[in-house]
C-alpha cells in the first residue's frame, strides 16, 4: 500500500472539496471515467493514490472548474509536497543541524 504523506492528503482534500462543490458522487466520478468502482476515487481522496495525470483536465471540466486554474492548483500542491519529501530524502542532517543552532 501506498505511504500517506502530507502532499497525498492535501491533493486528497483538493479533490474532493472539487468534488463535493460539483455535488458528485465518487460513484458519479467512477462511472464517467470508466472506473469498476467508485473506490478508486475513494483512495485519491484518502491519498492513497493519484488519478492519472492524463485525466486531471477532463477531471477538472467533470467537477466544472476552470481547467487551467484546477491543474495549476493540482500542480502546486505536487509541487509543494514533492520538494518536501525531497529536502527530507536529501537533505536529513541541515534539520539536525538547524536544531542544534536553534
Amino acid at each position: 500500500m501506498k505511504k500517506q504523506t502530507t502532499g497525498n492528503l492535501e491533493i486528497g482534500n483538493f479533490l474532493r472539496e472539487k468534488r463535493w462543490a460539483a455535488e458528485k458522487s465518487q460513484g458519479d466520478v467512477s462511472k464517467e471515467f470508466g472506473y469498476a468502482s467508485p473506490q478508486f476515487v475513494s483512495n485519491w481522496e484518502r491519498g492513497i493514490s493519484h488519478p492519472p495525470h492524463a485525466e486531471i483536465r477532463e477531471l477538472a471540466k467533470f467537477y466544472n472548474c476552470n481547467p487551467e486554474e484546477f491543474c495549476e492548483q493540482y500542480l502546486q500542491i505536487m509541487l509543494r509536497a514533492y520538494e518536501k519529501e525531497m529536502r527530507k530524502e536529501l537533505m536529513p542532517k541541515r534539520k539536525a543541524q538547524e536544531k542544534k543552532a536553534a
